[in-house]
């Protein structure tokens, strides 16, 4: 992953003033926010993505992930983070979908709700609904959300390009088939001949 940016996280440059440049990252997809804390050994890391949307989160020391995550780390006030662009390496423990918008949070800080749901942006959650099954508790007695598996889009069956693969590999087929016959016709025919004449 490449660093874009990096610095201390301190009075001059608080954590609502690093959360608020992360979401507004116009060349990167999905920005991953590095942070470690100066007086702790909490370090940890929160995705973000294009339209100003936190994804997911975790801690690196503790496996807080989620929501529980990102209240954790937007809490340092001492620290230093770096901006990282996955490119196109996929994060998938970071991504927990939560789709919570950036903005709303940051109009929260430093009061954050135990409970996420005020923060996630309804038109967004409407078109990841069908995704998510509803929150599950897990043998802690934690609630976590649940993602169902969905084939990706990349990987479905396309009958329309198969076919036309089909109709490409017949054809260059019978065009090979063409000129072997055409070159070695002679030769065909009167192995042909003699297989005939037995």
């Amino acid at each position: 992953m490449d660093v874009i940016v990096e610095g201390k996280i301190n009075k001059e440059e608080s954590m609502t003033d690093i959360l608020r440049t992360c979401s507004e990252i116009p060349s990167i997809k999905t920005p991953i926010l590095r942070i470690n804390d100066s007086k702790s050994d909490v370090q940890g890391r929160i995705a973000f993505s294009q339209g100003g949307y936190i994804l997911g989160a975790k801690v690196t020391p503790s496996g807080e992930q989620g929501w529980a995550a990102i209240r954790r780390l937007v809490e340092i006030q001492d620290g230093n983070y770096a901006v990282l662009d996955p490119m196109r390496k996929r994060v998938t423990e970071l991504n927990q979908s939560l789709w919570i918008k950036t903005d709303k949070l940051l109009a929260l800080m430093p009061n954050l709700p135990d409970d996420p749901s005020s923060l996630i942006d309804p038109q967004e959650s409407e078109s990841v609904s069908e995704t998510l099954r509803p929150k599950d508790i897990s043998s802690n007695g934690e609630q976590t959300l649940i993602l169902k598996k969905e084939k990706s889009k990349s990987r479905q069956y396309n009958a329309g390009a198969w076919n036309f693969m089909r109709l490409l590999i017949f054809a260059i087929l019978a065009c090979a088939l063409g000129y072997g016959y055409m070159t070695y016709k002679e030769q065909i025919n009167s192995s042909v001949q003699s297989i005939l004449h037995r």
